[in-house]
């Protein structure tokens, strides 16, 4: 199934949480919500990484930051997760390097506080937060949903634009497919088989390119 913005923040969006398939077989815990692992994609702004550079411009994130320094001592109490696959997440550059090491609620149980900070991807599901306007803008659905936007800058033009055109293939794939493909059926070898027939390739290989699996 090809990725669309109603599946990008829907119940599924889960499914984006890890940094390898492989991974998989390591998470046996049901109250984890992990439907399938998908290793192309930022699991902060989703993009595919064919659509911002390829794998070079992906990285591992400890989403829990291993180096990150609590209270006067600055005692790394997550340095032990350093390894741990559930706190291992593949992210774009971008965002790795906005997030950086922060823990805001400075809190070592809480990755937000309904306020400031991260959506476990192990736990949260980001469309109780987060949502797609036809823009292709994200605006909060309830908090931290502004702390992530304006922190990992999720709002940067070329994320829109992804948004924006995910947006106009669902549109046109809810709306004028079935009718294509209706035509394609229905008046097989007349010129508007044929027209409707190039239509749905031309839609497909577009598909392809804004929508990568």
């Amino acid at each position: 199934m090809k990725r669309t913005v109603i599946y990008f923040f829907d119940e599924q969006d889960a499914s984006r949480r890890s940094n390898a398939r492989e991974l998989q077989s390591l998470i046996d815990d049901p109250s984890i919500h992990v439907e399938a692992l998908e290793p192309y994609r930022c699991v902060y702004c989703d993009s595919h990484q064919d659509t911002i550079g390829g794998p070079e411009a992906m990285q591992l994130d400890h989403f829990r930051p291993w180096n990150k320094g609590f209270g006067r001592e600055k005692t790394r109490h997550f340095a032990h997760l350093v390894d741990e696959p559930t706190n291992l997440v593949h992210a774009c550059g971008v965002c790795n390097r906005f997030k950086a090491a922060r823990w805001p609620t400075e809190d070592i149980d809480l990755p937000h506080d309904h306020e400031k900070g991260w959506l476990d991807p192990f736990a949260e599901i980001r469309s109780d937060f987060l949502f797609v306007n036809a823009n292709g803008s994200l605006v909060e659905g309830k908090p931290p949903g502004n702390y992530l936007i304006k922190t990992l800058r999720l709002n940067r033009p070329l994320l829109m634009r992804q948004r924006e055109l995910l947006n106009i293939v669902a549109t046109l794939e809810q709306e004028q497919i079935p009718r294509l493909r209706n035509i394609l059926q229905s008046a097989t070898g007349s010129e508007h088989a044929q027209t409707a027939q190039v239509a749905l390739v031309l839609f497909d290989t577009i598909r392809s390119q804004c929508c990568p699996d």
